[in-house]
């Protein structure tokens, strides 16, 4: 009887690069949370713009090791992470903006008030309450 040899090759097993999937969910929340107010996506985005900027040092020391879709998930976090960040500033302009304009025009309309109904309408009720005493 032949005993059969089987040599078993170790396949390498891509992964993607290390935070490129993190770099890639967080850029794309920071968009779609830029318009919350602004304040959920700065911080998003910045973390966002690090991990991909670390999963791209990675995946340029060895890409052997990564798949080729790791470039294309870096780059979306990358972009999609500035993109969120910008969204992100113009919002909270805006909206310091908005509330400037507001107290602005909500202060306009104290002016045009006459007071001087007012002063004689009070000189009116203290002769009243003179006669009285």
């Amino acid at each position: 009887m032949e005993e059969k040899i089987v040599y078993q090759t170790e396949e390498k097993k891509l992964t993607p690069a290390p935070k490129s999937v993190a770099a890639m969910v967080l850029g794309i929340c920071s968009v779609g949370s830029s318009f919350i107010y602004g304040i959920f996506g700065i911080p998003t985005g910045i973390l966002a713009i690090i991990f991909a900027v670390k999963a791209r040092n990675a995946y340029e020391l060895s890409p052997e090791k990564y798949t080729p879709g790791s470039q294309k998930m870096i780059r979306t976090g990358m972009i999609t992470g500035i993109i969120g960040l910008i969204l992100s500033v113009l919002v909270i302009i805006g909206i310091v903006f908005l509330f400037m304009w507001i107290a602005k025009e909500s202060s306009n309309h104290y002016n045009d008030y006459d007071y001087s109904n007012y002063s004689d309408d009070l000189n009116i009720k203290l002769q009243y309450i003179k006669q009285l005493f």
